[in-house]
């Protein structure tokens, strides 16, 4: 229900029965796994469905925050790492400002692990992985990281799409 610059392309509607969320302007995108950053207002419950999908240990979707209830052997989180075998994958990034920043990003263990996979069969050759960044950057304040990551994207052929 939040739209950090009144963009429209914040999320209407979480759909978790579904694999899907309905945006502000209405495109419908259904995802496999979903791994949601939500930045300096975590507000779980903004997204309707979202807090119970999260709780859920089995439901495929992902933050970098653990479930209040969760005990500490509870891992969800690093789940998204090794559970994804076919299918689109997709990490977003929010908009400036948020916490976490390059700390969170963890998208490049993630593509290792499902190249890995791919090499021995177990990741569909049919699955894909994408990095959605609302920002033009991935660091905002530090030229060098920014430039790093974004070569390194570039080196390990991993999709991202900007402004979105």
């Amino acid at each position: 229900m939040y739209s950090a610059h009144s963009d429209l392309v914040g999320v209407d509607k979480f759909l978790p029965d579904e694999n899907a969320v309905v945006l502000n302007n209405g495109r419908r995108i259904e995802y496999n796994f979903m791994v949601n950053a939500m930045g300096l207002k975590d507000d779980m419950n903004s997204i309707k469905g979202f807090y119970d999908a999260w709780m859920d240990h089995e439901h495929p979707v992902y933050t970098c925050s653990d479930h209040l209830s969760w005990r500490s052997a509870v891992n969800k989180h690093m789940r998204m790492h090794y559970a994804h075998n076919h299918g689109d994958s997709i990490f977003v990034i929010p908009p400036y400002p948020f916490a976490g920043e390059v700390e969170n990003y963890n998208f490049f263990l993630t593509k290792m692990i499902y190249n890995w996979h791919l090499s021995h069969g177990k990741m569909s050759p049919l699955s894909s992985f994408t990095v959605v960044n609302a920002n033009d950057r991935f660091v905002q304040h530090l030229d060098s990281a920014d430039t790093f990551i974004k070569q390194e994207l570039k080196k390990r052929n991993i999709p991202v799409e900007y402004g979105l």
